[in-house]
């Protein structure tokens, strides 16, 4: 068996920071998007219904992403045999879905787009530099 010790403190260090470049990421998301292009990012109320969000939802939501991510590939590390292969395969499915949402909604085809873009971001930052982390914190003992 592959014995590997998990460095706690690099790795939660590194999800702090995770949360703060995808909440950042998230307000860059918002103010582009209104000030670009003049649409809304959207979040879902049931159904095809949809509602304007708010800088402060977004960079939210996007933290609790980032620290779930992060305990999500914790826990994959003490009890899975390939960690960060399953950690990739079920972030990318939830980006996926994050970003097809949008789609299904009444909302304006540009602010479907604009919703997908700055999911596809987050999706992708959150999911990279969580692995990146989880690499870097994970010796062998």
């Amino acid at each position: 068996m592959d014995f590997r010790h998990i460095d706690r403190l690099t790795i939660w260090a590194g999800i702090v920071a995770t949360a703060l470049v995808a909440s950042l990421l998230a307000v860059l998301g918002v103010i582009a998007t209104r000030g670009l292009l003049g649409v809304d990012i959207i979040y879902p109320r049931g159904g095809q219904a949809f509602q304007d969000t708010t800088p402060y939802q977004l960079t939210f939501a996007a933290t609790v992403g980032a620290v779930a991510a992060g305990v999500l590939v914790q826990l994959l590390m003490y009890v899975t045999p390939r960690p960060l292969l399953f950690f990739g395969l079920i972030s990318m499915l939830a980006t996926a879905v994050l970003v097809v949402w949008p789609f299904t909604t009444a909302a304006v085809m540009l602010s479907r787009v604009a919703t997908s873009v700055v999911h596809l971001a987050l999706g992708v930052a959150i999911s990279t530099l969580t692995t990146t982390v989880a690499r870097h914190s994970w010796f062998p003992r």
